[in-house]
């Protein structure tokens, strides 16, 4: 799925559970580069429309993540890791865990678990505080379904790198509940081209167990912290060991994973036999993933473009339009089929010393990546849109 990947790290028997590792790739503001390695390194008020810059231009390092990548362990080349990072979010363990009744905490994971969640914000932040250390973005989607051959709450999940909609991986993620713990096993599709489609939910119910790999030794294992209302997981010390065509004697994989009521935070590492650290981030800096809600509505745009002419006139209708608010991207197609060469942005960020997020609407200029215009909205409201006469959206919160 990749479109290049350095492998050099694999399991001696099976890949071990994770979010995956991605191809990644470097931006400056909404334009993109490639980079081949593979590495793991966001009821109408009054809006504000205003001519602003998106993002400003930062060099990304890359932060690999095991959660993302163990089951095709990668090697990459970490930067420096002195930086002046943004505040940031070091996963802590439990200060008080506590069991939660068997059915009830699986229930409450699983529901938590459930949908769309992106580090948009994080990156944008990284960037704006030119940090030499910032996250790769990622989006994770996860959709219950039922996979009868492995049991348990099962999500089919789907990552995907920045504003492409193509997956780079597609896994099976399976909780169960192992004693007084639960259980996260990751399944991987001994062949996972036939689900790169449309999700089939029967296709899913007739699958069979041998069509899956998972790696046991990699689990991780979770326990509710009532103090801190979110689930604390990690694999088990030492036991999660991948081969190493690079290090004789393999390294030592480690995941640390908080999932909460609206987001996923996850802290990867791997280290030789030594104890040098080989990717992951030196201070143990997460990537949080936050939990996406998505809007619908209406756009109505001039083809002509913000420079048309009074007598040209050549409006299209887009309807049931759909984009959620922690990053993401819509761009604008014409009637022939081709982009129109602006596109849309939804998000909840921060701007200079505001504690308190805003959703904002840009309108983007696809060929330089800088925002034409955006509209202001406070962070819970239901509905944004903006007027520039050439272009209007109308956005409101879906059901």
């Amino acid at each position: 799925m990749i479109r290049s990947v350095i492998r050099w790290l694999r399991p001696t028997t099976q890949e071990p559970v994770g979010l995956e590792d991605q191809g990644k790739r470097t931006r400056g503001h909404e334009g993109t580069r490639n980079l081949r390695v593979s590495s793991q390194c966001i009821g109408v008020g009054r809006c504000e429309s205003r001519e602003r810059s998106h993002v400003p231009s930062c060099p990304r390092a890359l932060v690999p993540s095991l959660f993302y990548s163990v089951l095709t362990a990668t090697v990459l080349f970490l930067a420096a890791c002195s930086t002046t990072s943004p505040p940031t979010t070091t996963l802590q363990p439990p200060t008080d865990t506590a069991t939660v009744e068997l059915d009830a905490g699986l229930a409450r994971i699983s529901e938590w678990f459930a949908g769309d969640f992106d580090n948009y914000a994080q990156v944008v932040t990284g960037r704006e505080a030119k940090s030499a250390f910032v996250h790769e973005r990622i989006h994770l989607s996860f959709v219950p379904v039922e996979v009868p051959a492995i049991g348990g709450s099962v999500f089919f999940a789907r990552q995907s790198l920045d504003d492409d909609p193509r997956p780079i991986r597609l896994r099976l993620y399976r909780f169960a509940m192992e004693g007084e713990r639960i259980r996260l096993d990751q399944y991987r599709f001994n062949d996972e081209a036939p689900w790169r489609g449309a999700l089939d939910a029967q296709r899913l119910r007739e699958l069979s167990r041998s069509a899956l790999s998972v790696a046991p030794d990699c689990a991780v294992y979770f326990s509710y912290d009532p103090a801190r209302e979110r689930f604390i997981g990690a694999t088990e010390a030492g036991k999660c060991r991948v081969a190493s065509e690079r290090f004789e004697a393999g390294v030592v994989v480690e995941d640390r994973i908080e999932i909460a009521r609206d987001e996923v935070l996850v802290a990867s590492s791997a280290r030789d036999a030594n104890g040098n650290l080989i990717y992951g981030h030196p201070q143990g800096v997460a990537h949080r993933h936050r939990k996406a809600q998505w809007f619908g509505g209406l756009v109505v745009v001039n083809e002509a473009g913000r420079n048309a002419r009074p007598d040209q006139r050549d409006w299209r209708t887009l309807r049931d339009v759909r984009i959620h608010n922690e990053g993401g991207w819509l761009p604008l197609v014409g009637g022939d089929g081709r982009r129109l060469g602006i596109s849309l942005r939804l998000a909840r960020v921060r701007f200079g010393d505001d504690p308190d997020p805003a959703l904002v609407l840009y309108v983007l200029d696809d060929a330089t990546g800088q925002s034409i215009s955006y509209a202001l909205a406070d962070a819970t409201s239901k509905r944004i849109g903006i007027n520039l006469k050439w272009v209007q959206v109308q956005l409101q919160l879906s059901r």
